[in-house]
C-alpha cells in the first residue's frame, strides 16, 4: 500500500524555495518564515504543513528572546526603552512564535496542537527589580490556550498574567476555576508587575467574580482573594518612581471595593470585611537609579531609519541587536530589488511579499 505522504502533491516552486531560504535564516526569522509558508498551504498539503510547523516550533526555541517584553515606565518616543519595547513586541520571540505554531496546528490537528501546547515555556520566576524598566509578557500562552482548550491551565505566577489569564478562563467558560482562585489567593508579584497592572488587574478579577455569580456560584472567595491581593501588594516593598501613581490607583479601587463589591446583596450574599486604611499603607520605598547612558546601538538605529535599503543590508545592528535592526529594516521591504539583497533575511521577506 502506498504511503499517505507519497500522495501529497509537491509545494508550488515559490513556496518550496521560500521554505528552503527560511531554514537558512537566524532561528527567530526562520521560524517566522516557515509559519508564514505553512499558513499559505491548504488541505492538499497537510503533511508538509505539519512538518513546517513542527520545524518552526523547534527553531523558535532557539530564538534569542524568550518572550515579549514591554516598557513599564514613561518613555520618549525615540528613547532606547521605547525602541526596545517596540522591537521586543514584534512576535519574534520563542513564546510568540511557538504560540502561533500551536494555533495553526489546531486548525487541522487538535491532538497535535495539545501536545505542543504542553511544551510552551513557563514565564521567568525571577522577580523584576526596580532597576528593570521592562517586564515580560506571557500573553501568547493564554492566547494559545483559548484556541487549544487544554484540560488544565498552568498557574498564574505574576500580576502581569492576571488579565490574559482571566480572558482565557472566560473564553473557556472556566471562570469558577479553583486553580485560578488558589493562584490569586497566594499570588505575590514584584512591584514593577503590580504597578504596571494596578488599574487593570483588580477590574479583571471583578469581572471574574461577576461571571462566577452569573454562573450560579458564590463570588465571595474571589472577592476575598481580590482584597487580599491588593493588601499584600500595596503594603509590600515599592519602587519609588511609581509609588505615588500606583498608590492612588490602588486606593481608588479599595474605596470602590469597600463601598460596593463587598456589600451583601450586590454580588455575594455575605458581608465581606472591608479593606482598612492602614492595610493600604505602602511599605518601604526602594530608590530607583537614574537611567544609564544611551546604548551604543541607538545612534546606528536612528541612522538606519533614515538610510536606504543597501545600508540595512550591511548594518552592524543585524548582528548586535537583530530585533532592533528588523524594526528599522522591515518598513523597507516594499523597495524594488530587495529580493536580490545580499542580506538573506531582507531577500527572503521581500520574496514573501
Amino acid at each position: 500500500m502506498a504511503c499517505a505522504w507519497a500522495q501529497e502533491p509537491r509545494l508550488p516552486p515559490e513556496l518550496e524555495e521560500l521554505a528552503g531560504l527560511g531554514r537558512a535564516l537566524p532561528p527567530e526569522f526562520a521560524a517566522d518564515v516557515l509559519l508564514q509558508v505553512a499558513g499559505r498551504l491548504g488541505a492538499k498539503h497537510l503533511t508538509t504543513r505539519r512538518e513546517l510547523l513542527e520545524d518552526a516550533f523547534v527553531l523558535a526555541g532557539r530564538a534569542r528572546l524568550a518572550m515579549p517584553r514591554k516598557s513599564v515606565v514613561a518613555t520618549a518616543p525615540e528613547s532606547a526603552e521605547a525602541i526596545l519595547s517596540a522591537a521586543y513586541s514584534q512576535g519574534l520571540d520563542t513564546l510568540s512564535l511557538q504560540s502561533r505554531a500551536v494555533r495553526q496546528m489546531h486548525s487541522f490537528d487538535a491532538k497535535l496542537a495539545a501536545e505542543y501546547f504542553a511544551r510552551l515555556a513557563d514565564p521567568p520566576r525571577e522577580p523584576h527589580t526596580c532597576a528593570d524598566h521592562m517586564v515580560w509578557d506571557s500573553s501568547p500562552y493564554w492566547e494559545a490556550a483559548e484556541v487549544v482548550a487544554p484540560p488544565a491551565l498552568r498557574a498564574v505566577v505574576s500580576p502581569l498574567e492576571i488579565g490574559p489569564a482571566v480572558k482565557a478562563h472566560k473564553a473557556l467558560k472556566r471562570s469558577a476555576s479553583p486553580d485560578l482562585l488558589a493562584a490569586i489567593q497566594t499570588l505575590s508579584g514584584d512591584d514593577r508587575a503590580f504597578a504596571h497592572t494596578v488599574r487593570t488587574a483588580p477590574r479583571d478579577l471583578e469581572t471574574l467574580a461577576i461571571d462566577v455569580k452569573r454562573e450560579g456560584g458564590d463570588p465571595a472567595p474571589m472577592l476575598e482573594a481580590l482584597a487580599s491581593y491588593l493588601r499584600r501588594h500595596v503594603s509590600g516593598r515599592r519602587c519609588a518612581d511609581t509609588l505615588e501613581h500606583a498608590g492612588i490607583a490602588a486606593q481608588s479601587f479599595a474605596g470602590y471595593y469597600n463601598t460596593r463589591l463587598r456589600a451583601a446583596g450586590y454580588l455575594s450574599e455575605h458581608e465581606l470585611p472591608p479593606i482598612r486604611e492602614e492595610e493600604m499603607a505602602a511599605g518601604s520605598a526602594i530608590p530607583v537609579e537614574t537611567t544609564e547612558a544611551a546604548p551604543p546601538w541607538l545612534e546606528e538605529f536612528r541612522k538606519l531609519r533614515a538610510a536606504d535599503p543597501s545600508a540595512a543590508a550591511m548594518s552592524k545592528l543585524y548582528e548586535q541587536e537583530p530585533l532592533v535592526w528588523w524594526l528599522a529594516a522591515k518598513p523597507m521591504l516594499g523597495t524594488d530589488g530587495l529580493d536580490r539583497s545580499s542580506n538573506l533575511v531582507l531577500a527572503t521577506y521581500a520574496r514573501l511579499r
